[in-house]
């Protein structure tokens, strides 16, 4: 999806028609496509050394998928 029409519901008043759902599939931490080695890399460029929230509020077992993003975020930060 082009961001542009994302951004578009915003410049027009809200996102009250957005149907979310056809443009974003929530995953579990790790399991999409973001680029988390990029990702902790800028953060530890830009010298953040804050803490990181993990919110899964979907899925047959959240609370599972929550500990499997500790452990993945750990394996991560460990590698900087």
């Amino acid at each position: 999806m082009r961001p542009e029409v994302i951004y578009g519901y915003f410049a027009e008043g809200g996102i009250g028609d957005l149907r979310v759902g056809d443009y974003f599939e929530e995953t579990p931490l790790g399991k999409g496509n973001v680029d988390f080695d990029g990702y902790l890399k800028a953060l530890k460029d830009i010298g953040y050394e804050g803490f990181l929230t993990i919110e899964r509020e979907v899925g047959d077992n959240p609370v599972q998928d929550i500990m499997e993003a500790i452990a993945f975020l750990r394996g991560k930060c460990r590698k900087l």
